[in-house]
C-alpha cells in the first residue's frame, strides 16, 4: 500500500508559476474565469503550509505575491475566511502595509457574536485568521528560522510588546519601540538549537529544557 501511495503521490500535479509569473492555479494556464474570486487555496504551501518561504523557495513565493496583487488590482472578493488568509499570505511575503490594509477590512465583517458573514452566511474562521495574520506579523517560523518582527507595520513601529509561542513550544517575550526590539526573553519547552532572526540582529544559541534566556538587544548595547 505504502509503495502504490508513493507511485501515484509522483505523479500528482504540483503548483507551479504560469506563463504571466502568477502562481498557476490549474494544471494547465487556463485564463481566470473570475478574476477577483477570493479562494486561494492553491497557494497553501506558503500559508497555512511551511512548504515554501521567501528563503526557501523565492520564485514561488514571488508568484504568489504577483497573484495577489492581480487579484486585488482586479477587486479581490476578500470575506469572510478568505479575507484572513489574503492578510497571512501578505504577512508571510513580508508586506505588512498590504497585510493590514486587509485586516482594516475585517470590521466590516463582524457580527454582534464575533462571527463573520460571507454571502450572508455565519463563519467562524475568521477568528482563526484575522489573528493569525496578526501573529504573522509579529513572528513567524519557516520551520528552520524563526522572524521577529518580520511584517510590523509603520502604525505598529512606535512601540509595542508581544508573548507568543513559536513552533517547537518556544516561549518568545518581546518588547520593541520605533521599530527596534527593547527587550526578548526565549523560554524553552524541550532542549533545543534555535536561530533567531531580528530587524537588527541574528541569534543562534541552545537551550536546555525549561531554561529562560533574557538576550541583549542591539539598543542596550
Amino acid at each position: 500500500l505504502i509503495a502504490h501511495a508513493a507511485a501515484v503521490y509522483a505523479e500528482l500535479a504540483v503548483p507551479e508559476v504560469a506563463p504571466d509569473g502568477t502562481l498557476q492555479e490549474w494544471s494547465r494556464p487556463y485564463a481566470e474565469a473570475e478574476p477577483a474570486h477570493r479562494h486561494l487555496s492553491f497557494a497553501y504551501a506558503l500559508m497555512p503550509g511551511h512548504a515554501w518561504s521567501l528563503r526557501r523557495t523565492p520564485a514561488l513565493a514571488e508568484a504568489v505575491r504577483r497573484l495577489l496583487d492581480r487579484r486585488e488590482a482586479a477587486g479581490h472578493h476578500a470575506m469572510g475566511w478568505s479575507l484572513g488568509h489574503m492578510a497571512c499570505l501578505r504577512a508571510r511575503l513580508r508586506q505588512p502595509e498590504e497585510a493590514l490594509r486587509v485586516l482594516d477590512m475585517a470590521p466590516a465583517y463582524l457580527t454582534g457574536n464575533l462571527f463573520t458573514t460571507s454571502s450572508g452566511q455565519a463563519q467562524v474562521a475568521d477568528l482563526g485568521g484575522v489573528p493569525a495574520a496578526l501573529h504573522e506579523m509579529l513572528l513567524q517560523s519557516d520551520g528552520e528560522v524563526m522572524h521577529i518582527l518580520p511584517a510590523l507595520p509603520e502604525r505598529f513601529r512606535s512601540a509595542g510588546a508581544f508573548r507568543l509561542t513559536a513552533r517547537d513550544g518556544l516561549l518568545i517575550e518581546a518588547a520593541w519601540k520605533e521599530g527596534a526590539l527593547t527587550h526578548l526573553t526565549l523560554t524553552a519547552a524541550k532542549a533545543g538549537s534555535y536561530t533567531l532572526h531580528t530587524p537588527h540582529q541574528r541569534y543562534t544559541l541552545r537551550l536546555a529544557a525549561g531554561e529562560r534566556k533574557t538576550l541583549q538587544t542591539p539598543s542596550k548595547h
